[in-house]
């Protein structure tokens, strides 16, 4: 049960984070951070 945790939370990791191989979570990410000011927008 442990295994399987670990190997969600390294799934939602990896699909929700910044290397996502999902353009549009990616896009979604990206925006959230320009939105809340951490980085500048690069491109749009």
């Amino acid at each position: 049960m442990k295994f399987f945790l670990g190997h969600l939370r390294g799934m939602t990791t990896f699909l929700l984070g910044e290397n996502s191989p999902i353009p549009f979570i990616r896009r979604y990410v990206a925006k959230s951070y320009v939105a809340s000011g951490y980085l500048e927008e690069k491109e749009s």
